[in-house]
């Protein structure tokens, strides 16, 4: 592996530059949850991923 690459449990840590940690500047999408087996929303992060309201699940697809 090289050593400039993330590993797969570091993505949650990216944040696209925001300034501030965690921040997701309050965009939300409607997509299927795969643990909640139903269209939820989920708050919207850099990368195409995002995170369930209802559960907590990332999906890394949105």
């Amino acid at each position: 592996m090289n050593m400039e690459e993330l590993e797969f449990d570091e993505l949650g840590k990216v944040d696209g530059g925001s300034q501030v940690l965690g921040s997701s500047a309050g965009v939300e999408a409607s997509h299927f949850c795969p643990k909640c087996q139903k269209v939820t929303q989920f708050i919207v992060f850099s990368g195409a991923r995002g995170k369930c309201k209802e559960c907590g699940t990332m999906v890394y697809d949105l």
